[in-house]
């Protein structure tokens, strides 16, 4: 006797979830590109001046004096709250 449900092989599991995966992915982008409740909208903290392409500000933590002392003399600069790169990546600074 012959059955109707066979399983399926794995070619044809790929077939069907692979336009899934896309379709689930681009759906998961245009929701998150389009959400209307960002909480920073648009505004970011103001990143200090000085850093170099690659290196971002590590060259100014690295200097004579401790990095502590460094970052809170960006502080007086450019306020209480800033943004600095170290490396390629940002980082925010909070200044009490």
């Amino acid at each position: 006797m012959d059955s109707f449900h066979s399983t399926p092989t794995p070619s044809t599991l790929v077939i069907i979830a692979f336009p899934l995966l896309l379709v689930f992915l681009f759906f998961f982008l245009w929701i998150s590109k389009s959400n209307p409740t960002n909480i920073n909208n648009g505004k970011l903290a103001p990143e200090a001046g000085g850093a170099w392409p690659i290196i971002g500000h590590l060259r100014l933590l690295r200097g004579p004096q401790p990095p502590h002392r460094s970052l809170g003399n960006m502080a007086e600069k450019y306020g209480r709250m800033f943004t600095i790169k170290l490396g390629v990546h940002r980082a925010l600074v909070v200044s009490s």
